[in-house]
């Protein structure tokens, strides 16, 4: 399997040559696509449709979805026949389409998907986790300078009740979007929680804009045994405005002349690759510029898109020998892409939880005023190695320590990656929280982070 995989990627660096020499720029008129779980395409017709729908009525709509299902969609030969006339809007009719593992093809309107690659969200700014078993809801993280920052909410608070819905009742009932209510300018939600002190207060937030910075949380630690210095990096979303939020965290990691990284990827769902090839680029630094960092492979009618994404200079080089991810299972598509592009060339160690599982990605095709988003290809590192549905498994086993903040060395994840980097082995010394499962309560990350 890994010959033919190799044989695969030869082929692909003769065609990718051949195709950036030869074929004609841009393209017609159709639907074409954007940012999505890829870059915007930039060589031939890739990423560009011959059709889009002929009016923009709810037939023509729905007849535009079920073609690009049966024509790019990775898995389109496997695609049901449907009427999709039948359906009562595009979402059911996507849904009926997805085929067994796609659990993460959606339909979304233009507006919303660009504000979320630009970090621009209305809401109270925060991640949840909760636990169905205790029925206990916690704040994982707090975006700086969003509403719940501002309000003096922080990670590790537990909420009792939600504009009077209680914990228990969210949980057990699903009244999460009840509870929390619409992502609108002005609307008012009332906390009642337990601080990290164990004292009960309430609050009354208004939602409004925030900007959610993808790299909240930057530090450098020194290798006990070594005198190393570490880098440790928060990284949340692979978002459009990658050099701006990784500008300060770079700068400092090599000013300090880092060679050992801990990238955290706990909460990280993906987003665009653009982003996974500059982080990527950054961290293979200037040794590795032009080796092949993965390769996208379509179904066989578009084989003609298929290429290689190198390494490239990124204008920030680290000088780094091993790296440490920590993971759970939110760590999903540009992560997971980020994690196996990387393995064939540097000593990558996991720690926390197993990955999410999602070897494939997207383009997003506009039409009307939305874009449809199909898993449209799958990638493979340069030893040829992908299709891991199942996840990545970790080195050491771990997991979120909701009692300390994130970036603080005594937290059970980033500590046990410290141990990992200084003595070679795990340790589970440390008294860890529950493994509570994620929810996004800004709205549209819910969509992104599940995909």
């Amino acid at each position: 399997m890994k010959k033919n995989n190799l044989y695969i990627l030869k082929y692909l660096v003769l065609f990718t040559l051949l195709f950036v020499l030869y074929a004609c720029g841009g393209g017609g008129g159709g639907s074409s696509s954007t940012d999505g779980d890829t870059d915007t395409p930039v060589v031939g017709n890739i990423g560009t449709l011959s059709y889009a729908p002929e009016t923009c009525s709810d037939t023509d709509q729905k007849d535009f979805i079920y073609d690009v299902m049966k024509d790019v969609y990775f898995w389109n030969d496997q695609t049901p026949v449907v009427d999709p006339s039948t359906y009562a809007s595009n979402s059911d009719l996507l849904a009926a389409l997805r085929v067994s593992p796609d659990s993460w093809s959606y339909n979304i309107s233009q507006q919303a998907y660009n504000d979320y690659y630009a970090g621009s969200n209305i809401g109270l700014g925060v991640k949840l986790t909760y636990s169905s078993v205790t029925n206990e809801i916690f704040i994982s993280l707090v975006y700086p300078s969003s509403p719940a920052a501002n309000a003096g909410l922080t990670r590790g608070f537990e909420l009792l009740s939600v504009n009077g819905y209680s914990a228990t009742d969210i949980i057990q009932n699903d009244l999460w979007d009840d509870a929390f209510g619409p992502n609108e300018n002005g609307y008012v939600v009332d906390l009642t929680y337990i601080d990290t002190s164990d004292n009960t207060g309430t609050t009354s937030i208004v939602k409004t804009s925030y900007y959610a910075h993808s790299a909240p949380v930057y530090d450098i630690f020194t290798n006990a045994t070594n005198s190393n210095k570490i880098g440790y990096l928060t990284y949340l979303a692979f978002s459009s405005n990658y050099r701006v939020d990784l500008s300060d965290a770079f700068e400092a990691f090599e000013t300090n002349n880092i060679s050992e990284l801990i990238v955290d990827l706990r909460y990280n769902g993906g987003g665009q690759n653009s982003a996974a090839n500059y982080l990527g680029s950054t961290i293979a630094g200037t040794p590795l510029i032009y080796n092949i960092m993965y390769a996208y492979l379509h179904n066989s009618r578009y084989s003609a898109w298929n290429r290689l994404v190198g390494f490239a200079s990124s204008g920030a080089t680290l000088n780094v020998d091993k790296i440490v991810f920590i993971v759970t299972s939110q760590t999903a598509s540009a992560s997971e892409l980020l994690i196996n592009s990387l393995t064939p060339y540097k000593d990558v160690i996991l720690i926390g939880s197993k990955t999410h599982g999602k070897p494939v990605g997207m383009y997003a095709f506009s039409y009307c005023t939305n874009y449809l988003v199909p898993i449209s290809f799958q990638m493979v590192n340069s030893d040829g190695s992908g299709g891991y549905y199942d996840g990545f498994s970790v080195d050491c086993d771990d997991s979120d320590d909701l009692t300390k903040q994130l970036g603080d060395a005594t937290e059970s994840m980033l500590a046990t990656a410290i141990t990992y980097l200084e003595t070679g082995g795990c340790s589970r010394s440390r008294a860890n929280t529950l493994n509570l499962r994620n929810v996004e309560r800004t709205g549209i990350e819910r969509i992104f982070d599940n995909r």
